[in-house]
């Protein structure tokens, strides 16, 4: 990255770009692609090439270490890299919660899957049929069994409660029992 930063620098393209702009930009990109460590080598490299490119207006300490562009520099690609670093470790760790969550889901899938396949042959072996109402929505549910019970075909369905109350053969005592 440095070394671009020297090349975009050095071509007709530097009218248009500041170095220090220009090398804050290549130290980012390291540290956001490589992490933290090769930011600071970004920082470090970039420290020691901009004085070589461009005049100082003030002494440099020992003469050719720019130490507040350097902290700053240094600073940024600590910071980017470790930023990306701790981003790519949570995205791996939510990969691995994800494929771990998938598995047990496809494993309580497959054990309801079961469980279900093992009741209907329980209903089925006792020649038995259920119901049930869902209050909140007004649906009925009932076993293929028992709408034959009622003289329906196996794939009737009822619309509510309300439709099967009125449709099915009831003794008219039984009748009152449903209604209440």
């Amino acid at each position: 990255c440095v070394a671009l930063a020297v090349l975009l620098h050095l071509s007709p393209a530097a009218a248009f770009l500041h170095p220090t702009g220009l090398f804050l930009l290549c130290i980012v990109a390291a540290g956001w692609f490589g992490g933290a460590g090769p930011g600071f080598l970004a920082a470090v490299l970039a420290t020691f090439a901009l004085p070589q490119l461009i005049a100082m207006s003030y002494p440099l300490v020992g003469g050719f270490f720019d130490l507040p562009r350097f902290v700053t520099f240094g600073i940024t690609g600590l910071a980017v890299g470790w930023g990306a670093t701790r981003r790519r470790r949570a995205e791996a760790a939510l990969r691995e919660s994800e494929k771990k969550l998938e598995h047990k889901v496809a494993e309580r899938t497959a054990a309801l899957r079961d469980s279900e396949e093992r009741y209907a042959l329980a209903m089925q072996a006792a020649e038995d049929a259920h119901w049930d109402w869902n209050i909140a929505t007004d649906q009925y549910f009932a076993t293929a069994d028992k709408f034959p019970m009622y003289g329906f075909p196996a794939d009737f369905k009822f619309a509510n409660r309300e439709d099967f109350l009125a449709r099915a053969p009831f003794h008219p005592e039984d009748r009152r029992k449903w209604n209440d």
